[in-house]
């Protein structure tokens, strides 16, 4: 299938590839600088020396994840520039189907043990982090995760739609991808703040993630997660106005979580995102936007409704 160049990725999954250098990646910070102690004696020079060394280490750890954070977000547009997708299988070479609905609960496919994508797992969570899990296992977390960040949300009151990948999934299959790595959702920039960082309980956190994906709800028991975008409404063009490094637009004004790295965006018609539409994935009651296939399309191109990865044709 060939998608239009002229659009990366969000966080489209199925259709991914390895990046392999990130070394010029504007989000990724200089390595730190370990400071000198010059013209101090050594009691003058220890405590300050040790609080200098502290602020290196705690610079260090946050370039850490900014990059690994960097590698997910340039792996994502990558992918969808190249469309071609990342590989789930460990080597047998099971098909997926088109949707989780098209298999039979004893498709080989569900057993079969693969390897986790590293850019888009909760490393924190899972040891090792390379851990393989069975296909039907990633699944079920990610619409257990996402089906809590359906219950946060609306406990407060905020709006939100099912984005990017997820959206696809929802279009096509009105589930989760049965090659998906995460689940995607969107919010209203004003929201944003209200979305408290923390443990929901003892399987489910949220956490602050990165610069254009401003939250993240987390499984712990699996790594697997729910990205949180953000949007805003600009009355002025009647626009909706999404953040995204590899955006094709500029927005004029930079977002409150996004700082000054990057001005650029999606532009879309505000009437095919608002307002937003009851619409149903896994069988649980969630919101999609408001014409989601136009939106679609206007994102991805008109093939979005069909998959470019090998799929089954049957079941089984």
């Amino acid at each position: 299938m060939a998608y239009s160049v002229a659009i990366t990725c969000l966080t489209i999954t199925a259709l991914m590839v390895d990046v392999t250098s990130l070394s010029s990646h504007p989000l990724v910070r200089r390595q730190p600088r370990i400071p000198q102690m010059h013209d101090r004696s050594e009691e003058e020079a220890k405590p300050h020396y040790v609080g200098e060394l502290a602020q290196v280490e705690e610079e260090t750890s946050d370039a850490v994840v900014e990059s690994a954070q960097a590698e997910e977000e340039t792996s994502d547009a990558e992918s969808w520039r190249f469309g071609v997708p990342h590989v789930f299988a460990s080597g047998v070479g099971s098909l997926p189907p088109k949707c989780a609905a098209d298999a039979s609960d004893q498709d080989p496919y569900w057993n079969e043990m693969v390897n986790v994508v590293a850019d888009h797992i909760e490393c924190k969570y899972r040891k090792p982090c390379d851990k393989k899990t069975s296909n039907l296992d990633r699944l079920n977390s990610i619409r257990g995760v996402l089906g809590k960040a359906k219950t946060l949300l609306d406990g407060l009151n905020i709006e939100y739609s099912i984005y990017a990948g997820s959206a696809i999934g929802q279009e096509r299959c009105g589930d989760v991808l049965p090659w998906d790595e995460d689940c995607d959702i969107v919010v209203w920039e004003r929201d944003v703040e209200k979305i408290s960082t923390g443990d929901l309980d003892h399987q489910y956190t949220v956490k602050q993630k990165s610069t254009f994906i401003p939250r993240a709800v987390e499984d712990k028991a699996t790594g697997f997660y729910c990205d949180v975008f953000a949007m805003r409404h600009n009355s002025v063009t009647n626009e909706v106005e999404m953040p995204w490094p590899w955006g094709v637009s500029r927005c004029k004004d930079a977002y409150a979580y996004a700082g000054e790295q990057t001005h650029k965006c999606w532009r879309v018609p505000y009437d095919i995102v608002a307002p937003f539409v009851q619409c149903t994935l896994n069988g649980v009651q969630q919101t999609c936007m408001h014409n989601q296939l136009a939106f679609l399309q206007y994102m991805y191109g008109s093939n979005v409704g069909s998959p470019n990865v090998a799929t089954k044709r049957t079941m089984l």
